[in-house]
Protein backbone atom coordinates (compact mmCIF):
# COMPACT_ATOMS: atom_id res chain seq x y z
CA UNK A 1 0.00 0.00 0.00
CA UNK A 2 1.00 3.58 0.45
CA UNK A 3 1.52 6.14 3.08
CA UNK A 4 1.00 9.46 2.65
CA UNK A 5 2.61 11.28 5.38
CA UNK A 6 4.05 15.40 6.41
CA UNK A 7 7.89 15.02 5.33
CA UNK A 8 8.52 17.39 8.49
CA UNK A 9 6.65 15.15 10.82
CA UNK A 10 3.91 17.46 11.52
CA UNK A 11 0.13 17.33 11.44
CA UNK A 12 -2.16 18.67 9.13
CA UNK A 13 -4.70 17.92 6.94
CA UNK A 14 -4.83 17.46 3.12
CA UNK A 15 -7.22 16.80 0.44
CA UNK A 16 -6.03 14.33 -2.46
CA UNK A 17 -7.24 15.02 -6.23
CA UNK A 18 -7.86 13.07 -9.27
CA UNK A 19 -7.79 15.92 -11.64
CA UNK A 20 -6.25 15.14 -14.67
CA UNK A 21 -3.14 17.82 -15.79
CA UNK A 22 -1.49 18.53 -18.78
CA UNK A 23 1.82 19.95 -17.25
CA UNK A 24 4.25 17.44 -15.98
CA UNK A 25 6.93 18.86 -13.72
CA UNK A 26 10.63 18.08 -15.06
CA UNK A 27 12.64 19.24 -12.79
CA UNK A 28 13.60 20.26 -9.26
CA UNK A 29 13.22 23.84 -8.14
CA UNK A 30 15.73 26.52 -8.29
CA UNK A 31 15.84 28.54 -5.12
CA UNK A 32 14.69 32.06 -5.59
CA UNK A 33 14.43 34.84 -3.03
CA UNK A 34 11.19 36.76 -4.15
CA UNK A 35 7.96 35.49 -6.14
CA UNK A 36 8.73 38.03 -9.19
CA UNK A 37 12.45 36.98 -9.94
CA UNK A 38 12.23 35.60 -13.27
CA UNK A 39 13.76 37.45 -16.50
CA UNK A 40 12.49 34.96 -18.78
CA UNK A 41 12.53 31.60 -20.17
CA UNK A 42 13.84 30.84 -23.78
CA UNK A 43 15.40 28.41 -25.71
CA UNK A 44 19.11 28.23 -26.45
CA UNK A 45 20.58 27.19 -29.84
CA UNK A 46 20.16 23.77 -28.79
CA UNK A 47 16.46 23.64 -28.50
CA UNK A 48 16.95 23.59 -25.05
CA UNK A 49 14.76 25.32 -22.08
CA UNK A 50 17.00 28.03 -20.21
CA UNK A 51 15.43 30.32 -17.91
CA UNK A 52 16.73 33.58 -16.23
CA UNK A 53 16.44 34.98 -12.90
CA UNK A 54 17.80 37.15 -10.37
CA UNK A 55 18.60 37.42 -6.57
CA UNK A 56 19.87 40.00 -4.58
CA UNK A 57 22.79 39.87 -2.20
CA UNK A 58 24.54 42.28 0.39
CA UNK A 59 28.73 42.48 0.27
CA UNK A 60 30.10 45.45 2.69
CA UNK A 61 27.05 46.52 3.10
CA UNK A 62 26.39 47.20 -0.27
CA UNK A 63 23.49 45.42 -2.07
CA UNK A 64 24.28 43.59 -5.35
CA UNK A 65 21.62 41.92 -7.89
CA UNK A 66 23.12 38.07 -9.37
CA UNK A 67 21.80 37.04 -12.63
CA UNK A 68 21.32 33.63 -13.23
CA UNK A 69 20.93 31.70 -16.55
CA UNK A 70 19.84 27.57 -16.01
CA UNK A 71 20.10 25.50 -18.84
CA UNK A 72 17.52 21.99 -18.21
CA UNK A 73 20.10 19.69 -20.41
CA UNK A 74 16.64 16.93 -19.70
CA UNK A 75 17.90 15.43 -16.81
CA UNK A 76 19.66 18.06 -14.34
CA UNK A 77 20.05 22.01 -14.14
CA UNK A 78 23.43 23.06 -15.98
CA UNK A 79 25.12 26.77 -16.13
CA UNK A 80 24.21 28.34 -19.67
CA UNK A 81 26.91 31.17 -17.91
CA UNK A 82 28.18 31.97 -14.72
CA UNK A 83 26.44 34.47 -12.73
CA UNK A 84 26.46 38.14 -13.42
CA UNK A 85 26.68 40.70 -10.57
CA UNK A 86 26.04 44.06 -10.58
CA UNK A 87 26.14 46.67 -8.08
CA UNK A 88 24.31 48.90 -10.20
CA UNK A 89 21.28 46.85 -11.48
CA UNK A 90 18.19 47.56 -10.78
CA UNK A 91 17.66 46.95 -7.20
CA UNK A 92 17.29 43.00 -7.68
CA UNK A 93 14.45 43.81 -10.17
CA UNK A 94 15.01 41.65 -13.52
CA UNK A 95 14.57 44.33 -15.56
CA UNK A 96 16.66 42.42 -18.26
CA UNK A 97 16.13 40.19 -21.62
CA UNK A 98 18.45 37.23 -22.40
CA UNK A 99 19.16 35.98 -26.12
CA UNK A 100 21.91 33.50 -27.44
CA UNK A 101 23.74 33.94 -30.63
CA UNK A 102 24.81 31.69 -33.07
CA UNK A 103 27.65 30.25 -31.34
CA UNK A 104 25.14 29.45 -27.93
CA UNK A 105 26.67 32.08 -26.17
CA UNK A 106 24.12 34.04 -23.88
CA UNK A 107 24.18 37.86 -24.39
CA UNK A 108 21.97 39.79 -21.71
CA UNK A 109 20.66 43.00 -21.50
CA UNK A 110 20.10 45.12 -18.18
CA UNK A 111 19.09 48.37 -16.30
CA UNK A 112 21.29 50.23 -13.80
CA UNK A 113 20.59 53.13 -11.49
CA UNK A 114 23.63 55.86 -11.50
CA UNK A 115 25.07 57.23 -9.06
CA UNK A 116 23.81 60.84 -10.19
CA UNK A 117 19.77 59.57 -9.51
CA UNK A 118 19.21 59.04 -13.01
CA UNK A 119 19.49 55.20 -15.14
CA UNK A 120 21.16 53.40 -18.05
CA UNK A 121 21.10 49.73 -20.00
CA UNK A 122 24.51 47.62 -20.54
CA UNK A 123 25.04 44.89 -22.47
CA UNK A 124 26.93 41.98 -22.03
CA UNK A 125 28.13 38.53 -23.77
CA UNK A 126 29.53 35.55 -21.61
CA UNK A 127 32.24 34.19 -23.90
CA UNK A 128 35.40 32.16 -22.80
CA UNK A 129 34.24 31.82 -19.50
CA UNK A 130 33.27 35.30 -18.58
CA UNK A 131 31.00 38.40 -18.79
CA UNK A 132 32.44 40.86 -21.26
CA UNK A 133 31.23 44.24 -22.27
CA UNK A 134 29.54 44.34 -26.07
CA UNK A 135 30.17 48.17 -26.79
CA UNK A 136 32.44 50.87 -25.33
CA UNK A 137 31.87 52.55 -22.39
CA UNK A 138 31.96 48.87 -20.66
CA UNK A 139 29.08 47.72 -22.75
CA UNK A 140 26.76 50.92 -21.32
CA UNK A 141 24.30 51.73 -24.20
CA UNK A 142 24.74 55.02 -25.99
CA UNK A 143 21.02 57.24 -24.39
CA UNK A 144 20.95 57.15 -20.80
CA UNK A 145 17.96 59.20 -18.37
CA UNK A 146 17.94 61.58 -16.14
CA UNK A 147 16.04 59.55 -13.63
CA UNK A 148 14.56 56.33 -13.30
CA UNK A 149 12.80 55.70 -16.12
CA UNK A 150 15.29 52.62 -17.41
CA UNK A 151 14.05 50.55 -14.62
CA UNK A 152 11.14 50.66 -15.08
CA UNK A 153 10.38 48.69 -18.12
CA UNK A 154 12.30 45.48 -19.47
CA UNK A 155 14.77 46.03 -22.34
CA UNK A 156 14.13 43.22 -24.74
CA UNK A 157 17.19 41.82 -26.99
CA UNK A 158 17.24 39.81 -30.11
CA UNK A 159 20.09 38.71 -32.64
CA UNK A 160 19.94 38.82 -36.53
CA UNK A 161 21.24 36.18 -39.15
CA UNK A 162 24.52 37.72 -39.38
CA UNK A 163 25.05 37.54 -35.38
CA UNK A 164 24.54 41.06 -34.72
CA UNK A 165 22.34 41.92 -31.38
CA UNK A 166 19.71 44.12 -31.81
CA UNK A 167 17.85 45.94 -28.39
CA UNK A 168 15.10 48.04 -27.36
CA UNK A 169 15.48 50.24 -24.15
CA UNK A 170 13.92 52.74 -22.41
CA UNK A 171 15.50 56.56 -22.68
CA UNK A 172 13.35 58.42 -20.71
CA UNK A 173 10.20 59.04 -21.89
CA UNK A 174 11.38 56.77 -25.14
CA UNK A 175 11.79 53.91 -26.25
CA UNK A 176 14.95 53.58 -28.39
CA UNK A 177 16.02 50.82 -30.47
CA UNK A 178 19.81 49.80 -31.91
CA UNK A 179 22.06 47.29 -33.13
CA UNK A 180 25.84 46.78 -32.76
CA UNK A 181 28.00 47.14 -35.73
CA UNK A 182 30.65 45.43 -33.78
CA UNK A 183 31.94 48.56 -32.86
CA UNK A 184 29.61 50.96 -31.95
CA UNK A 185 25.83 50.64 -31.55
CA UNK A 186 23.62 52.57 -33.85
CA UNK A 187 20.03 53.04 -34.86
CA UNK A 188 18.58 50.87 -37.78
CA UNK A 189 17.32 54.14 -39.13
CA UNK A 190 19.36 56.85 -37.95
CA UNK A 191 22.45 57.09 -36.35
CA UNK A 192 22.36 58.42 -32.79
CA UNK A 193 19.37 55.49 -32.47
CA UNK A 194 16.17 55.44 -33.21
CA UNK A 195 13.64 56.53 -30.44
CA UNK A 196 9.97 56.24 -30.36
CA UNK A 197 7.89 58.40 -27.42
CA UNK A 198 6.31 56.47 -24.54
CA UNK A 199 5.48 56.56 -21.25
CA UNK A 200 5.68 53.18 -19.16
CA UNK A 201 3.60 50.66 -20.31
CA UNK A 202 6.14 48.20 -21.82
CA UNK A 203 7.41 47.28 -25.07
CA UNK A 204 9.11 44.34 -26.91
CA UNK A 205 11.73 43.55 -29.86
CA UNK A 206 11.51 40.62 -31.99
CA UNK A 207 13.00 39.61 -35.48
CA UNK A 208 10.80 37.65 -38.06
CA UNK A 209 11.97 34.71 -40.18
CA UNK A 210 12.81 37.21 -42.57
CA UNK A 211 15.20 38.82 -40.29
CA UNK A 212 12.78 42.12 -40.29
CA UNK A 213 12.44 43.37 -36.95
CA UNK A 214 9.28 44.41 -35.32
CA UNK A 215 8.59 46.71 -32.02
CA UNK A 216 5.84 47.06 -30.35
CA UNK A 217 5.15 49.87 -27.84
CA UNK A 218 2.58 50.14 -25.01
CA UNK A 219 2.22 54.60 -24.30
CA UNK A 220 -0.15 55.22 -22.17
CA UNK A 221 -2.21 51.95 -22.84
CA UNK A 222 -2.09 52.47 -26.26
CA UNK A 223 0.18 50.02 -28.41
CA UNK A 224 1.51 50.37 -31.43
CA UNK A 225 3.12 48.11 -33.79
CA UNK A 226 6.26 49.14 -36.45
CA UNK A 227 8.38 47.34 -38.69
CA UNK A 228 11.54 48.47 -40.05
CA UNK A 229 11.75 48.25 -43.89
CA UNK A 230 15.74 48.42 -45.01
CA UNK A 231 14.71 50.13 -48.60
CA UNK A 232 16.30 53.10 -48.97
CA UNK A 233 14.19 55.84 -47.61
CA UNK A 234 12.08 53.77 -45.89
CA UNK A 235 13.11 53.29 -42.18
CA UNK A 236 10.20 51.89 -39.53
CA UNK A 237 6.77 51.33 -40.52
CA UNK A 238 3.22 50.95 -39.06
CA UNK A 239 1.88 46.93 -39.56
CA UNK A 240 -1.71 47.59 -40.20
CA UNK A 241 -4.13 50.74 -40.46
CA UNK A 242 -4.43 53.94 -38.09
CA UNK A 243 -0.63 53.87 -37.34
CA UNK A 244 -0.04 50.30 -36.30
CA UNK A 245 -2.52 51.28 -33.14
CA UNK A 246 -4.20 47.70 -32.14
CA UNK A 247 -7.72 47.72 -32.20
CA UNK A 248 -9.31 47.77 -28.73
CA UNK A 249 -11.95 45.52 -27.92
CA UNK A 250 -13.38 45.27 -24.50
CA UNK A 251 -10.06 46.81 -23.16
CA UNK A 252 -9.24 50.04 -22.01
CA UNK A 253 -5.36 49.40 -22.37
CA UNK A 254 -2.96 46.83 -23.70
CA UNK A 255 0.63 46.74 -21.68
CA UNK A 256 3.37 44.42 -21.61
CA UNK A 257 3.18 43.25 -25.07
CA UNK A 258 5.40 39.81 -25.91
CA UNK A 259 5.71 39.40 -30.33
CA UNK A 260 5.65 35.96 -31.94
CA UNK A 261 5.00 34.57 -35.25
CA UNK A 262 2.82 32.24 -36.64
CA UNK A 263 3.60 29.65 -39.01
CA UNK A 264 2.83 32.08 -42.32
CA UNK A 265 5.37 34.37 -40.88
CA UNK A 266 2.58 36.68 -39.34
CA UNK A 267 3.20 38.80 -36.15
CA UNK A 268 1.05 37.65 -33.31
CA UNK A 269 0.96 39.97 -29.94
CA UNK A 270 -0.44 38.84 -26.29
CA UNK A 271 -0.83 41.83 -23.68
CA UNK A 272 -1.55 42.34 -19.93
CA UNK A 273 -5.23 44.62 -20.78
CA UNK A 274 -7.29 46.06 -19.20
CA UNK A 275 -10.83 44.96 -19.08
CA UNK A 276 -14.03 47.33 -17.77
CA UNK A 277 -15.78 45.54 -15.22
CA UNK A 278 -19.49 44.80 -16.09
CA UNK A 279 -22.19 47.34 -14.39
CA UNK A 280 -19.07 49.95 -13.25
CA UNK A 281 -17.99 52.70 -15.63
CA UNK A 282 -14.84 53.63 -15.69
CA UNK A 283 -14.00 51.06 -13.31
CA UNK A 284 -11.50 47.67 -14.44
CA UNK A 285 -9.29 45.03 -13.65
CA UNK A 286 -6.58 43.11 -15.04
CA UNK A 287 -6.93 40.24 -17.91
CA UNK A 288 -4.78 39.36 -20.92
CA UNK A 289 -5.63 39.46 -25.11
CA UNK A 290 -4.37 38.74 -28.11
CA UNK A 291 -4.08 40.30 -31.61
CA UNK A 292 -3.45 39.05 -34.83
CA UNK A 293 -2.29 40.31 -37.79
CA UNK A 294 -3.35 38.46 -41.52
CA UNK A 295 -1.10 40.87 -43.78
CA UNK A 296 -3.72 43.66 -43.96
CA UNK A 297 -5.17 44.14 -40.78
CA UNK A 298 -5.60 43.28 -36.72
CA UNK A 299 -7.94 41.59 -35.31
CA UNK A 300 -8.36 40.24 -31.61
CA UNK A 301 -11.38 38.40 -29.63
CA UNK A 302 -11.09 41.13 -27.01
CA UNK A 303 -9.74 41.43 -23.08
CA UNK A 304 -10.59 38.37 -21.45
CA UNK A 305 -11.07 37.34 -17.92
CA UNK A 306 -11.52 33.67 -16.93
CA UNK A 307 -15.09 35.31 -15.26
CA UNK A 308 -15.73 38.47 -13.41
CA UNK A 309 -14.66 37.06 -10.10
CA UNK A 310 -11.02 36.61 -11.20
CA UNK A 311 -8.58 38.94 -12.25
CA UNK A 312 -4.68 39.19 -13.44
CA UNK A 313 -1.92 39.49 -11.05
CA UNK A 314 -0.33 42.05 -12.91
CA UNK A 315 3.24 40.93 -13.43
CA UNK A 316 5.66 42.47 -15.68
CA UNK A 317 5.07 39.43 -18.48
CA UNK A 318 2.78 36.87 -19.13
CA UNK A 319 3.78 33.01 -20.63
CA UNK A 320 3.12 33.05 -24.18
CA UNK A 321 3.89 30.75 -26.71
CA UNK A 322 2.22 29.64 -29.84
CA UNK A 323 1.18 25.76 -30.91
CA UNK A 324 -0.67 24.18 -33.64
CA UNK A 325 -2.14 28.22 -34.17
CA UNK A 326 -3.06 28.45 -30.72
CA UNK A 327 -1.88 31.36 -28.75
CA UNK A 328 -0.85 29.64 -25.38
CA UNK A 329 -1.08 32.30 -22.82
CA UNK A 330 -0.21 31.42 -19.23
CA UNK A 331 -1.22 34.09 -16.13
CA UNK A 332 -2.06 33.41 -12.20
CA UNK A 333 -5.73 34.54 -11.56
CA UNK A 334 -6.47 35.61 -8.24
CA UNK A 335 -10.27 34.82 -7.42
CA UNK A 336 -11.50 37.50 -4.95
CA UNK A 337 -11.38 35.50 -1.37
CA UNK A 338 -10.38 32.50 -2.59
CA UNK A 339 -6.28 32.75 -3.20
CA UNK A 340 -4.45 32.26 -6.78
CA UNK A 341 -4.24 29.85 -9.07
CA UNK A 342 -2.17 29.63 -12.27
CA UNK A 343 -3.55 29.63 -15.26
CA UNK A 344 -3.19 28.06 -19.23
CA UNK A 345 -5.58 29.29 -21.75
CA UNK A 346 -5.65 28.81 -25.66
CA UNK A 347 -6.82 31.69 -27.94
CA UNK A 348 -7.55 31.48 -31.86
CA UNK A 349 -9.65 33.42 -33.91
CA UNK A 350 -12.76 31.68 -32.11
CA UNK A 351 -11.90 32.78 -28.47
CA UNK A 352 -10.31 31.04 -25.47
CA UNK A 353 -10.58 27.62 -23.94
CA UNK A 354 -8.86 26.18 -21.02
CA UNK A 355 -5.34 23.87 -21.29
CA UNK A 356 -6.80 21.36 -19.26
CA UNK A 357 -9.74 21.30 -16.65
CA UNK A 358 -11.90 23.99 -15.27
CA UNK A 359 -9.73 27.40 -16.61
CA UNK A 360 -7.10 26.31 -17.68
CA UNK A 361 -5.28 25.59 -13.78
CA UNK A 362 -2.33 24.27 -13.37
CA UNK A 363 -4.07 21.86 -10.58
CA UNK A 364 -0.52 20.97 -8.86
CA UNK A 365 -0.59 24.47 -7.43
CA UNK A 366 -4.53 25.26 -7.24
CA UNK A 367 -5.79 24.79 -3.99
CA UNK A 368 -8.05 21.65 -3.55
CA UNK A 369 -10.18 22.13 -0.43
CA UNK A 370 -9.58 24.25 3.11
CA UNK A 371 -5.64 23.73 4.16
CA UNK A 372 -3.36 26.97 2.38
CA UNK A 373 -2.43 26.58 -0.82
CA UNK A 374 1.10 27.36 -2.81
CA UNK A 375 1.14 30.15 -4.34
CA UNK A 376 2.55 30.29 -7.85
CA UNK A 377 3.18 32.95 -10.11
CA UNK A 378 5.16 34.79 -12.62
CA UNK A 379 4.60 32.02 -15.41
CA UNK A 380 6.43 31.98 -18.70
CA UNK A 381 6.11 30.15 -21.60
CA UNK A 382 8.51 28.78 -24.64
CA UNK A 383 8.24 26.50 -27.41
CA UNK A 384 10.82 24.45 -28.70
CA UNK A 385 9.64 22.20 -31.44
CA UNK A 386 6.47 20.25 -30.93
CA UNK A 387 7.64 20.68 -26.92
CA UNK A 388 6.01 23.68 -24.88
CA UNK A 389 7.60 24.12 -21.70
CA UNK A 390 6.21 26.60 -18.48
CA UNK A 391 8.30 27.84 -15.65
CA UNK A 392 6.73 28.85 -12.58
CA UNK A 393 7.79 30.67 -9.40
CA UNK A 394 6.04 28.77 -6.31
CA UNK A 395 6.22 29.30 -2.86
CA UNK A 396 4.65 26.48 -0.46
CA UNK A 397 2.20 27.78 2.23
CA UNK A 398 3.43 28.76 5.35
CA UNK A 399 2.48 26.48 8.19
CA UNK A 400 4.26 28.68 11.40
CA UNK A 401 8.01 29.07 11.32
CA UNK A 402 10.28 30.11 8.58
CA UNK A 403 9.10 31.76 4.89
CA UNK A 404 9.22 28.50 3.09
CA UNK A 405 11.90 29.20 0.27
CA UNK A 406 10.63 29.74 -3.80
CA UNK A 407 11.21 27.04 -6.14
CA UNK A 408 11.21 28.14 -9.78
CA UNK A 409 10.12 25.20 -11.14
CA UNK A 410 9.57 23.61 -14.93
CA UNK A 411 6.88 22.20 -16.47
CA UNK A 412 6.68 20.41 -19.44
CA UNK A 413 2.84 20.06 -21.64
CA UNK A 414 2.05 17.13 -22.31
CA UNK A 415 0.14 16.09 -25.47
CA UNK A 416 -1.02 18.67 -28.04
Amino acid sequence: GYQVAWQDGQGGSFELSGEPTPWLVVSPGLDVQSSFSTIDLVADRNGKPVVGYVNTQVVNQQSQTIFSLRRWNGTAWENAAGDLVSATACSGAPIAGFAFDSANNPLIVYGNTASTGGSFTTVRKFVAGAWQAVGPNDGALPIASPFSSECQDRPAITLDAADRPLVAYRSGNAVTAQRFDGTTWQGLASANGDSFDSIQGGFDLRLDAGDQPYLAISSGGVLTVQRFNPAPGAGWEAVGSGGGVLPSVNTVRLDTPQIRFSAAGRPVIATVAGVPFPGSPGVFSAGVAVHRFDGTAWSTTGGYQTSVDNYLINTPALGFALQNGSALVAWSNATRNAGTAPVVEANTAAGWTPVGAGFGEVPQYTRHGPTPEASALDSRLVQIGTEVYLSMIVRPPQTGGATPVAKLTLLRKVGN
